[in-house]
């Protein structure tokens, strides 16, 4: 299986990732993946999991659609103004 076919209610969806399957019988018997994919995964479904980690990951979702974030140097700059950089 190339990562692009899957089976069940997702089958129309992309992975990102290569995703090899072995069939057993006619049916998946077993699925391997890189270890980062896999704890990639893990970490989707921990945020997924978590109702505050979900709103805050909207949240900044939301702010970045509108534009309303700082980048690395205004955030550099800021945080020299305020004293806030180590010395």
């Amino acid at each position: 299986m190339d990562g692009q076919h899957r089976a069940g209610a997702a089958a129309d969806l992309t992975w990102p990732c290569r995703v090899d399957s072995q069939a057993r019988h006619g049916r998946r018997a077993a699925v391997l993946l890189s270890a980062d994919d896999y704890d990639t995964l893990q970490d989707t479904i921990a945020v997924l999991s978590d109702p505050t980690l979900l709103a805050a990951h909207s949240e900044g979702q939301a702010a970045l659609e509108a534009d309303d974030y700082v980048d690395a140097d205004q955030l550099a700059h800021a945080m020299g103004e305020a004293g806030r950089l180590p010395q």
